[in-house]
């Protein structure tokens, strides 16, 4: 199970590269499970970072708590248990927010996610995408785009690459472009799939072609926020 969860970690982190990212793609493609707790853990971690940016200080205290004590524990009980006290706590914090945010999420069925940083640990690539983060998340599209063309150029196998850069598009409301770049990705078969096909579907929309959003809405899974999303966009179409 920790091997399991080391993995999931890893993965979101874009440590895992070659042969190793690409069945551990394919095992996420064929285990519904897993894609699961992959798509739970980054929600978790995209909602630790916004409260951080939030000042809250508190969080990153409790993480670094429990990333000293795991990598002290040797099969202690005693240090088993004390690993588990920070990281209750956090989810305890965790289901508040989560709880607070989808109360007030109705309004933002159009908006963009907020790109997440620290994805990928590195030297030139971290600080590539960080900017490509920052420019991101400023809503300057076109900047954003140059810096991730260049990731995916130096590493095309890694999707969260693709997937931001597809998005560009449907930032700057370019909603023909959006299509094309987000058609392969909801095709596929990683963990940004369903998000692809929830924007894939707002593009459909935007072009007045409401029938084609509603199919692929229909084929994002109604556990999740993305699932959470597309119901209430589905609702907004019939």
């Amino acid at each position: 199970m920790e091997n399991r969860a080391e993995k999931i970690q890893d993965y979101i982190d874009g440590l895992l590269l070659g042969e190793e990212l690409i069945q551990f793609e394919k095992q996420i493609a064929e285990d519904e499970d897993l894609k699961v707790e992959v798509s739970l853990q980054q929600e978790l971690q995209g909602i630790i970072r916004s409260r951080l940016n939030s000042n809250e200080k508190i969080l990153r205290t409790h993480m670094q708590n429990a990333r000293i004590l795991s990598q002290s524990t040797k099969g202690s009980s005693k240090k088993v248990y004390k690993l588990y006290l920070p990281i209750a706590a956090v989810a305890c914090l965790l289901v508040f927010f989560s709880l607070f945010l989808l109360r007030n999420s109705d309004s933002g069925l159009y908006d963009l996610p907020t790109m997440q940083s620290e994805i990928v640990r590195g030297q030139e690539e971290n600080v590539s995408y960080e900017h490509a983060v920052k420019a991101f998340n400023n809503k300057e599209y076109e900047q954003a785009r140059t810096m991730l063309d260049i990731l995916i150029t130096a590493d095309s196998t890694i999707v969260q690459y693709q997937y931001y850069a597809a998005l560009t598009y449907f930032g700057e409301e370019n909603w023909a472009q959006s299509i094309q770049e987000l058609t392969p990705l909801a095709e596929g078969k990683s963990i940004f799939a369903d998000e692809a096909k929830y924007y894939l579907a707002v593009a459909y929309h935007k072009t007045e072609q409401k029938d084609k959003a509603i199919a692929l809405l229909n084929e994002i899974p109604a556990q999740g926020k993305v699932g959470q999303k597309a119901s209430k966009l589905l609702k907004e179409l019939k």
